[in-house]
């Protein structure tokens, strides 16, 4: 599947040369939604109960087997995967997908998640990764102006970009796309504001195709792309 959307992107970049440039956004690999933070904080407050008795303590063995084992998959030939394998993967097969669109620019919150998503190639490619506290979900909470910040700088750079963030701050980074696509009626500002209203997947690429910089930048198409 990551071939043939690396295929499909080189053929879409290919046709439309013209545009100069594209914006990658990308959801991080791994990250987590609400249910999974809720999963977390019950686990940690489980954790404390242990030391009150016996009873807590089996319950939170029987409840670490059942989260083993959701956390494990099987490819094809049986074999257990964990979630880190199942992400170095992932994030492995956006190398091809990222150097398609001719990404030049590497920006990303400081997230572990978000660093394992493009630091492959951001190291196969030899490119800086420009780390960014307000793509975080902390910088965000603290700083809600300065994620639509980084995307008005990237417009007025002008290089083909790909930015990782997180499920909170995605919606403002597409509402900023949407805010300049083409017309109110136009699919990609139609895409842009439907992935803003309902999300994105973890690991799903949406690919803004642009024309000009600065305040002439406009968004003329959108492609999204599940993740690989």
């Amino acid at each position: 599947a990551s071939r043939a959307h690396a295929r499909r992107a080189r053929s879409l970049h290919d046709r439309q040369r013209p545009l100069t440039r594209h914006v990658t956004v990308i959801r991080a690999i791994g990250d987590l939604d609400i249910d999974e933070v809720v999963a977390v904080r019950r686990i940690a407050e489980i954790e404390r109960d242990v030391v009150h008795g016996d009873r807590t303590r089996r319950r939170l063995s029987r409840e670490g087997e059942r989260d083993l084992v959701a956390a494990t998959s099987r490819d094809s030939d049986g074999a257990l995967h964990s979630p880190d394998d199942l992400r170095r993967e992932r994030a492995e097969a956006l190398v091809p997908f990222l150097a398609a669109f001719g990404v030049t620019r590497v920006v990303t919150s400081p997230s572990v998640r978000c660093l394992d998503t493009v630091l492959p190639y951001a190291v196969a490619t030899g490119r800086g990764t420009r780390i960014k506290v307000g793509l975080s979900e902390e910088g965000f909470a603290e700083r809600p102006e300065r994620a639509p910040h980084h995307m008005t700088r990237l417009l007025e750079r002008g290089e083909s970009a790909v930015v990782c963030s997180h499920g909170p701050v995605l919606p403002v980074l597409l509402e900023a796309l949407a805010g300049i696509a083409d017309s109110t009626e136009s699919p990609a500002k139609i895409s842009l504001t439907e992935a803003a209203r309902h999300g994105m997947g973890k690991g799903e690429a949406l690919v803004a195709h642009l024309v000009g910089t600065g305040a002439q930048a406009r968004v003329v198409d959108v492609e999204r792309y599940p993740a690989p």
